[in-house]
């Protein structure tokens, strides 16, 4: 489950004003970033690209470092397409430190690899899973919570090349901007090790999701999730709700919060752009079925075409058949490539309806004197809570589904702020077996 407090758009307004930059045509939002190259040899390193082992002397690896830097962060005037890195075009380095003397002479280098990359773990992973937030805020800097020692990096070259990969495929990244994403994967990280980003977390606010649809809805290859994160694995998007009516009450609220037409777009673009072959289950069988008595089209099986009225016809079926096919096998591909999508909706509710909701005695039913054999009506029996991973319920969550996660977190926007969540529940149905889309979502109420 993503763990995570309200969201907010953060920015290090406490760097230096020398250095600020603005982002390409597509975003105005200023930045004042500091990058650091991070790969540097003094030695000349043994690549390999497309399998085929590539020696480069020193300068002509730190040219090609700079070109790519250019080609990613160019200067402020420079549109979006200028600032394209085509990730093929970047060889993947494999450096060999065998013969290095700090490496033939070191004990911990006679470690297997295996045992190696256990201890680098322990160094680089965020501490209980913690997203790791970008740009961090003073907070942030001033107490590390993460507790991840960065510094074993600097160590050597032998340490960066093996631990550096681990510190981005290990911690879940945390934006509060579209901007922030691409520019952090695009100019402030290294290209080969960018790639290598599987675990996500976006917080969306309901007032900025046309900013956020014009990077989560597309599939530009120099500005969007799709190209920026090509290898994720799991993306949590929580969005802030602005829905909660403070003037109606909390059950009615309760039911309401999902009728929300900001989120279901955020659902269909993410959706579009992972699942563009996605359908109903419902739809799915229909299609199966049509494609069951095409089946004769197809050469491989050995049965005989199906015959029409007209020539036209025939081709007309014979298009469809292969139509369906096509997008029965997109959609089986779809299953094992599309990430764990989480949704987290969360509200920020005044005081007295967070105990209201989250008050055992709220859920308690008054006891009715009711004549001996007389059953209990359907709305007097007990609530039962929505199981972690279970469908989607009908009739929406309920209080009970709010007093068994209740914590104290940090808000980048209030500080101190109590919060509860319901379970993550399958917001897109699939087959019985897995649906087409793993996703999830969830409900969050935060109060002062």
């Amino acid at each position: 489950m993503h763990n995570s407090s309200s969201s907010s758009s953060s920015s290090s307004s406490n760097h230096n004003n020398n250095n600020n930059n603005n982002i390409p045509a597509s975003s105005s939002r200023p930045i004042s970033y500091t990058t650091y190259a991070s790969i540097y040899y003094a030695q000349p390193a043994r690549l390999t690209y497309r399998q085929r082992p590539i020696k480069l002397d020193d300068d002509v690896y730190r040219f090609a470092i700079q070109r790519m830097r250019q080609r990613a962060c160019k200067s402020e005037h420079d549109s979006d397409s200028a600032r394209s890195v085509n990730m093929e075009d970047i060889p993947a380095y494999e450096e060999d430190h065998s013969q290095s003397p700090s490496v033939a002479n070191s004990v911990f280098f006679s470690l297997p690899r295996e045992i190696r990359d256990r201890i680098y773990a322990l160094c680089v992973q965020s501490r209980d899973g913690l997203p790791i937030e970008w740009p961090r805020s003073e907070a942030h800097r001033k107490y590390n919570p993460y507790d991840i020692q960065t510094a074993l990096l600097r160590t050597c070259r032998a340490v960066h090349s093996e631990a550096t990969p681990l510190l981005y495929s290990l911690n879940n990244l945390t934006f509060h901007h579209p901007s922030d994403a691409n520019v952090f994967v695009r100019a402030i990280c290294d290209l080969h090790f960018g790639i290598r980003i599987t675990s996500l977390s976006l917080h969306v606010k309901a007032a900025d999701i046309r900013m956020w649809m014009s990077y989560l809805n597309t599939t530009d290859p120099t500005r969007s999730l799709r190209f920026d994160f090509p290898n994720l694995r799991d993306l949590g998007l929580r969005y802030k709700s602005s829905r909660w009516d403070h003037t109606h009450s909390a059950d009615h609220n309760l039911k309401s919060w999902i009728d929300d037409p900001r989120l279901d777009e955020l659902l269909d673009g993410i959706r579009d752009v992972y699942c563009p072959y996605w359908c109903s289950p419902q739809e799915e069988k229909i299609r199966a079925d049509e494609e069951q008595e095409l089946i004769g089209f197809d050469p491989s099986n050995g049965l005989p075409e199906p015959q029409f009225s007209n020539p036209q016809e025939q081709d007309r079926q014979r298009e469809q058949y292969f139509l369906l096919r096509h997008t029965r096998l997109e959609r089986a591909r779809q299953k094992e490539q599309c990430p764990t999508i989480r949704i987290c909706c969360a509200c920020r509710i005044h005081p007295t309806h967070f105990q209201a909701l989250t008050r055992p005695a709220a859920v308690q039913m008054p006891q009715h004197q009711r004549p001996p054999g007389v059953l209990p009506e359907a709305r007097d029996l007990p609530q039962t809570p929505v199981l972690e991973g279970a469908p989607f319920p009908p009739n929406g969550f309920s209080h009970i589904d709010l007093q068994r996660d209740i914590k104290k977190l940090h808000d980048p926007e209030l500080g101190s702020a109590n919060v509860s969540r319901t379970p993550f529940t399958a917001r897109i149905e699939g087959d019985e077996e897995r649906s087409i889309m793993e996703s999830s979502s969830n409900w969050q109420i935060c109060r002062d």
